[in-house]
């Protein structure tokens, strides 16, 4: 089996926006963009923010096009689609990379006035042409360069060119841009605009980039001057002069949206030092560990395995400024297959619960992970499998949630949407603090949970899941006090099955336990929910009936014997039950009211069973 191109080379060289992650990164340009006042509130002007910056397009895209997600993203679309795809809180956050005062930046602002012209042309091609999507077009003229952007960034960084072109990056990173769209070659203007468009629709891109050029957004690498370049056209080609013309002012007008005036030829090698970074957009906060903690602490009361991870992955974003946070469930003895539990990504991307295969490597480290208890890099290297892989991520740090809890959990933490870097030694401390805080809180959550198992053990009836008799009194005598107190009705029955001993010898205990259950849950079901019914006893049942009426009971008690009949026809069991019926009187305490009912019971007894009698004075 080939080796992938970016599996053989330098884990640097496959992070080059490392870097420079965004154009708006740069000091000067970010000063600007924030002085322009930009509405981030609307999605269109996110929108138009990301249309500008190619670098943040390929991290959006790359997140959008994640194999997790499992292509809930057409391929074919364009900047407008990923933004409402993603959310405008992930888009800016994508934006709002670190600022760095980057020096040779010359050829960098020039590919990328370029970059934006080509955009803008092909945009304005395929509305007036057709033959592609227009903000499809726009977004391929955006990343036509891709390959010399990967090789301006690896001069920009260490001076050396990057040895991937972009066709490798856009299959590593599950880019949906084929690699026809990837630095087309130069197209010459020989004939008329309109004429080679008609013809063929597929040059809409390489006639962009030739109209970029001509309208002064010249690649880096070309130095023919426009005047030169105009000259060769000839007066027949007056239709490209004046598109030329209208890109050049829709480039500028779209530019001064958010303060930028650069001109083609008017760009600093450089940028002076500044003082505090400024973050692109309000409400970008990061907390220290306490607060970290202290937030945590404020969420013990979850009331689920579920809130508490998600707790947890949302403190990762929010304290520890990562831009991501995983929960996997690993066995320990098994790490061939492991299980997305939970996640938090800024985005409004619903990611499905899934099984990821990890790579050999990956099931190396997280074997390390749970063995020694500390944090691991985990690293991509078989594009696109494995956890990286699937998840879109060249690092994850891989933290261990200490628990006895089978299987073990595991908290995975990136950066890839912004693309900085991650650091086992800076990242690790606070990352294990916070895999410590939600073991704690899972503990918590545990103990609570059992506790509250037991309270309803003490009071449900294991067999039948009712109440047990205790309850029973308990609600009863609640009741009466209430109905004393506000003038109210109520009632109470007694329920007992017939013949229930000779249903326990001839047919068997099992089929005995089992008319207890279908008895019980025709009496669930049919009586209301702030009725009580419990077992009160052996086969027996109490019913309490706050604001009944005698009337109303006796309705309910015909219904009672007559579903209990059928249904145990139904499950082939001679199934009968007898109901005595007792209203609260004045004078009445709790054992002369059931004691009526009881009487009442065995009446219907005495009458034949299968039946209800009332208690009458």
């Amino acid at each position: 089996m080939t080796a992938h191109p970016l599996t053989t080379l330098p884990h640097a060289t496959v992070q080059p926006l490392q870097s420079l992650p965004s154009m708006l990164a740069i000091r000067d340009i970010r000063r600007r963009i924030i002085a322009s006042r930009p509405d981030l509130d609307d999605l269109r002007s996110v929108a138009a923010l990301l249309s500008l910056d190619p670098l943040s397009c390929l991290r959006a895209l790359r997140l959008a096009h994640a194999p997790m997600l499992q292509s809930q993203l057409s391929a074919g679309a364009g900047v407008p689609q990923l933004v409402r795809f993603l959310g405008s809180a992930a888009v800016l956050r994508i934006l709002d990379v670190p600022v760095v005062d980057p020096e040779r930046t010359r050829r960098l602002r020039r590919l990328w006035l370029h970059s934006i012209a080509t955009a803008v042309a092909a945009r304005r091609l395929a509305l007036r042409f057709g033959g592609i999507e227009p903000e499809l077009a726009w977004l391929r003229g955006l990343l036509h360069d891709l390959t010399h952007w990967l090789h301006y960034l690896g001069l920009h960084h260490n001076g050396s060119p990057s040895q991937l072109d972009g066709w490798d990056l856009a299959r590593a990173w599950n880019l949906p841009i084929g690699g026809e769209t990837l630095d087309p070659p130069s197209l010459p203007l020989d004939v008329g605009l309109s004429a080679t468009l008609t013809d063929h629709p597929e040059r809409i891109l390489p006639m962009a980039e030739a109209l970029a050029v001509l309208a002064s957004f010249r690649h880096p690498d070309d130095d023919t001057a426009p005047r030169e370049r105009s000259a060769t056209l000839g007066a027949s080609h007056r239709e490209a002069l004046i598109e030329a013309h209208e890109i050049s002012d829709e480039v500028a007008g779209r530019l001064a949206a958010f303060g930028l005036d650069l001109g083609a030829d008017d760009l600093p090698d450089g940028t002076p030092p500044g003082d505090e970074e400024q973050p692109l957009f309000a409400g970008r906060t990061r907390g220290d560990a306490t607060e970290l903690v202290l937030g945590l602490l404020a969420c013990r009361g979850g009331g689920s395995y579920r809130q508490v991870e998600s707790v947890a992955c949302a403190a990762a974003l929010r304290y520890l400024d990562f831009d991501r946070a995983f929960l996997l469930a690993i066995e320990p003895d098994q790490l061939a297959t492991a299980w997305l539990r939970n996640c938090a990504d800024r985005t409004i991307v619903r990611v499905p619960r899934q099984a990821i295969v990890p790579t050999r490597a990956e099931q190396l480290s997280l074997g390390e992970v749970l063995r020694r208890g500390e944090p691991r890099i985990l690293v991509r290297s078989e594009p696109p499998e494995g956890i990286c892989g699937r998840l879109a991520a060249d690092r994850m740090l891989a933290v261990p949630v200490p628990s006895d809890r089978h299987p073990a959990v595991v908290l995975l933490l990136d950066r890839a949407p912004t693309g900085r870097p991650i650091e086992l030694e800076s990242d690790g401390t606070p990352a294990r603090a916070l895999a410590g805080c939600t073991a704690m809180l899972l503990e918590n959550l545990e103990l609570r949970l059992r506790r509250r198992r037991a309270e309803v053990d003490a009071m449900i009836d294991p067999l039948t899941r009712l109440y047990n008799r205790g309850v029973g009194i308990s609600r009863l005598e609640e009741e009466i006090s209430r109905a004393r107190r506000q003038c109210r009705m109520l009632c109470v029955m007694m329920a007992d099955l017939d013949e229930f001993k000779r249903l326990n010898d001839e047919l068997g205990h099992l089929r005995g336990d089992e008319a207890l259950r279908i008895s019980a849950s025709v009496l669930r079901r049919t009586c209301r929910r702030e009725d009580t019914v419990c077992r009160y006893g052996g086969e027996e049942f109490l019913i309490v009936l706050p604001d009944t009426d005698p009337e109303s009971a006796a309705v309910l008690a015909a219904r009672l014997f007559t579903e209990v009949e059928s249904s145990g026809q139904q499950a082939g069991l001679p199934l009968t039950v007898s109901i005595g019926l007792a209203a609260l009187q004045e004078g009445d305490n709790l054992d002369s009211l059931v004691g009526r009912a009881d009487h009442a019971l065995y009446a219907s007894k005495l009458s034949g069973r299968n039946r209800f009698c009332s208690a009458v004075e």
